[in-house]
């Protein structure tokens, strides 16, 4: 895993998702009071781009079939075999940073 800039905080404030993309990779991150989360961007259940769905802390709703799933945790409301990956996040002075696998 190594730490990678992802996108500089003012893009991402408190109560919004938004889709980064990292060596060719789609990652989703949520950011609530709480503070901010990396997950894999698509929906285990049908490939939906999950940054295009709403959310609502702590759930990210799917934009295809209205599946939910907990920005924490990546558990899904609706299945206990759908979770999404989740990847270390945090804020740094004005940066949000994710731990991502390394390419290759």
């Amino acid at each position: 895993m190594a730490w990678t800039k992802a996108l500089p905080a003012s893009e991402l404030p408190s109560g919004e998702a938004a889709q980064v993309d990292i060596d060719g990779q789609q990652y989703l991150l949520c950011r609530d009071d709480t503070g901010v989360y990396a997950l894999d961007n698509e929906c285990p259940h049908a490939g939906a781009p999950l940054a295009m769905g709403n959310f609502s802390s702590p759930l990210i709703v799917c934009p295809w079939h209205a599946w939910e799933f907990d920005c924490r945790t990546g558990a899904c409301v609706h299945s206990s075999h759908a979770k999404l990956r989740t990847y270390p996040a945090e804020l740094r002075e004005a940066e949000v940073w994710i731990d991502v696998p390394e390419a290759g």
